[in-house]
């Protein structure tokens, strides 16, 4: 298995990055393209790389946020993409924040403008390998997120949906925010396939909350007995989570890989050498496997 980053938060010298999101997952042959950022720069990433976007199978869509979804457009034009769209049901929400006043987070597209669109209710199995997961638990009454109908409303993130990968030692879990919470996330999936979690990477949402409530989560996602961890985007906290998890937890960046090694049964990152043998030696940035792990 490979997961490589392709836009993340984190400032780097070697790629374009934003408040966004956008994952290549790569197994057993098959890729999918987790989320599509704020805008198109994922796709510039991938061609630094010499990344064959056109060659991805399925596209998941983690929720109806502007930076989850604002390059899904020019990834289907850049592409021709005309294979199956997955979203969670509700994805057509309004989506609005709140703080002094009320500002549009939703899609910044039509749904017709997507052509072969799933929508996951609940779970839906894609295949032997991945599986979405949607429609979680969400009680989050401080939340300044809502939707519009007729009245503001809060909202639920009936949508959000999480692909999980299915392998020999457990689930991996790729999540886009977790707006439901990422430890209501995990319980819900474990409740509803019976089945270890093996790893996370993503958006844990905690960017925001006191360094007490994060340390509950924490402690929580302790008691799973992770293999690994790699909060991203949203969540915050990485020299808490390093320094709670140790090596279990990969602070990742874009354009860096995760690589799963089903035979050796373990992991590495691989931290832009593709870029450092392009560019040159960059002396800041210059790191070897396992620096920031």
């Amino acid at each position: 298995m490979r997961i490589r980053v392709l836009i993340e938060n984190k400032e780097t010298p070697f790629f374009l990055y934003e408040h966004g999101l956008s994952l290549l997952i790569e197994y057993n042959n098959k890729l999918v393209l987790f989320d599509t950022g704020k805008t198109s720069n994922f796709i510039e990433n991938a061609k630094k790389l010499r990344l064959d976007l056109s060659k991805i199978d399925y596209l998941v869509l983690s929720h109806a946020h502007y930076d989850h979804t604002s390059g899904t457009i020019p990834f289907i034009k850049e592409y021709n993409y005309k294979k199956k769209i997955y979203v969670g049901n509700g994805f057509t929400n309004n989506k609005y924040s709140l703080y002094d006043d009320y500002v549009y987070k939703g899609i910044p597209f039509k749904m017709d403008e997507l052509n072969n669109v799933i929508y996951v209710e609940d779970n839906l199995k894609i295949d032997d390998d991945f599986s979405l997961y949607s429609n979680f638990k969400y009680s989050d009454s401080s939340s300044h997120f809502y939707i519009l109908n007729k009245n503001y409303e809060k909202d639920l993130f009936i949508e959000e949906t999480v692909l999980t990968i299915n392998t020999d030692k457990g689930l991996v879990l790729v999540v886009g925010c977790s707006h439901a919470g990422i430890t209501n996330i995990v319980d819900e999936i474990i409740s509803r396939t019976n089945k270890k979690i093996r790893g996370i990477i993503g958006g844990f949402h905690l960017s925001e909350c006191k360094i007490d409530e994060v340390l509950k989560v924490i402690e929580k996602l302790k008691n799973y007995d992770l293999e690994f961890i790699c909060p991203m985007h949203c969540t915050g906290y990485d020299s808490l989570f390093r320094k709670e998890f140790k090596n279990k937890c990969k602070i990742l960046e874009v354009g860096d890989l995760l690589a799963l090694d089903e035979i050796k049964k373990e992991y590495k990152t691989r931290n832009n050498k593709l870029l450092d043998e392009e560019y040159g030696k960059q002396t800041d940035r210059n790191y070897k496997d396992g620096d920031r792990n």
